[in-house]
């Protein structure tokens, strides 16, 4: 049986998942828990506040969305459920159809490589480093769109077989089980980052296993672990680029943080 069926789902193959009890994870994977019209229009109205802002102060402003693990390998779910628009899906088109703004949602590009290697820790809530590549390098092919920064490749790295720590699912119910992931080395430890371009990334636990390949792209680079712009801040420190990381689980951040731009 599943234990504490709120907050761990015990997968097949043993794969482990999150429950409801943190931001109704499995209900937004299966859009059982739809943003309603007032709060779309509500992140709209944050959204298109921050955008506006930024662009007074030449600033580029991304929102990057990793998707859940369930999101990815639903198939490994002890159960299936009628899939309804999940609330990124619902976010994302509405903000691209009221105010031109697209999301950079990673699901699509994981979804295409999950066949390739793993990309989620079997006993944890987040990505492995090879996820967090595909994620970044999809990430760098929207921003140099606008932008020309270099990105490394698959290449620059020995990718190893290793055990990692205990995932944080397993140790909300006391499990102790050994699983190892593919790790990334990077073959000759010199940066080559964008001397022009200076990010600034809010970010939540899903960006620790991508940042040492935005740390190749880019020379300077500000992690911020909230999702509060602070002008007083931009405008002392002047980046060029902005990313609010905020993995599928947290979007609602979007709609009930208490401010998303202050002075």
């Amino acid at each position: 049986e599943t234990p504490l069926p709120n907050k761990v789902v015990k997968g097949l193959d043993d794969w482990y998942f999150l429950g409801n009890s943190y931001n109704n994870t499995l209900n937004n994977a299966f859009g059982n828990n739809p943003f309603n019209e007032e709060e779309l229009e509500k992140i709209s109205r944050r959204v298109s506040e921050l955008r506006t802002y930024l662009k007074t102060q030449n600033i580029a402003f991304y929102i990057v969305v990793p998707p859940n693990k369930n999101s990815i390998y639903k198939e490994f779910l002890p159960f299936q459920l009628k899939k309804h628009e999940s609330n990124l899906s619902v976010l994302k088109n509405y903000l691209k159809t009221h105010i031109n703004f697209e999301i950079i949602d990673l699901t699509e590009s994981l979804l295409a490589k999950k066949n390739t290697n793993q990309l989620y820790l079997k006993t944890d809530s987040h990505w492995n480093d090879y996820g967090a590549f595909i994620g970044y390098q999809e990430t760098m092919q929207v921003l140099n769109q606008d932008f020309n920064i270099p990105v490394v490749s698959l290449e620059d790295y020995d990718i190893q077989l290793n055990p990692v720590e205990q995932g944080d699912i397993i140790k909300m119910i006391n499990l102790n089980i050994e699983e190892s992931a593919l790790k990334f080395t990077k073959k000759i430890p010199t940066r080559n980052g964008a001397q022009n371009e200076h990010l600034f990334m809010y970010y939540d636990s899903f960006s620790y296993a991508w940042m040492p390949f935005f740390n190749e792209s880019f020379t300077t680079i500000n992690y911020i672990k909230n999702y509060t712009i602070r002008k007083k801040e931009v405008e002392s420190k002047k980046p060029t680029i902005i990313i609010f990381e905020i993995v599928e689980r947290n979007i609602d951040l979007l709609l009930h943080k208490k401010s998303l731009l202050e002075n």
